[in-house]
């Protein structure tokens, strides 16, 4: 599992007591921690719980002495700015519905195996262990450690776990993903080039059934990487929502987002 501080709210009066609100935040030392799961049950919103959960995450990143990030929707990026989180980058989620055919019947051209690898360029699984290599690079593209989230997906969902190698031992590019009770979310995708990036998605969305027990895939793309996103258009994904990227304070420059194709998703960056 991967650790973290969890905040929460209950309605004692309720039988069962329930939980009505939570926040977690995840510390990435050295220099930043996550803040994800801010959630507050549809009859208990706009009561303020949303933003004494907020500040319980700030006030214990600011004692381990990190700077917290988050991934906003649209609503949420009005209720940080208050908080003083400051913008840096927006980001798409691309859908690829699967269940009966779905995409077919769109009239997009459905995913195949049409990226091509260059003949000097190979994928192959990741195993266990190489969480200390995976987790360097993504600690450099990300902009801080984040070696418990890494290690959590490899063990987690190995069979989603693939890089592109080039020559004899060049890796070039790796995707990791996890599976939900309803999708299969790919993220974080770390690539050279698009070319690369795109050959990861077709090796994980390959062995998707196009049935009615098929699965939907999803991927959350920096909107840095407008190409990229065109392309995925054509072949059968859609863009459904959008999240901003937000830094308690303002918004200072940190990893190689360049390199960053599809994020992990807004519950760990």
């Amino acid at each position: 599992m991967i650790s973290g501080h969890g905040f929460g709210v209950v309605d004692a009066l309720a039988d069962p007591v329930s939980v009505i609100a939570t926040a977690v935040l995840f510390p990435y030392p050295p220099s930043h921690a996550w803040i994800s799961m801010v959630l507050v049950r549809s009859d208990w919103q706009r009561l303020g719980l949303a933003t004494m959960l907020m500040d319980k995450c700030i006030d214990l990143a600011a004692q381990l002495k990190l700077t917290p990030l988050l991934d906003a929707t649209p609503a949420g990026k009005q209720v940080y700015e208050k908080l003083g989180f400051g913008s840096c980058f927006t980001i798409s989620r691309f859908v690829l519905d699967r269940r009966g055919g779905i995409d077919s019947a769109s009239g997009l051209e459905p995913v195949t195996n049409a990226s091509r690898v260059e003949d000097t360029l190979s994928i192959s699984p990741i195993f266990l262990s190489e969480v200390n290599e995976v987790a360097h690079e993504d600690a450099v593209v990300f902009g801080t450690d984040r070696k418990p989230v890494i290690s959590f997906l490899l063990q987690q969902f190995p069979d989603l776990a693939k890089k592109v190698i080039a020559g004899k031992d060049e890796v070039v590019g790796y995707v990791l993903g996890r599976e939900g009770r309803s999708a299969r979310h790919i993220g974080p995708l770390v690539a050279n080039s698009e070319s690369v990036a795109l050959a990861l998605i077709d090796t994980i969305v390959k062995d998707v059934p196009e049935t009615a027990e098929g699965r939907v895939v999803l991927l959350d793309v920096p909107d840095v990487h407008a190409s990229f996103q065109e392309t995925l258009l054509s072949r059968g994904f859609n863009r459904k929502r959008r999240f901003t990227r937000m830094q308690y304070g303002d918004c200072q420059p940190f990893g190689n987002y360049d390199k960053i194709f599809a994020i992990g998703g807004p519950e760990i960056g």
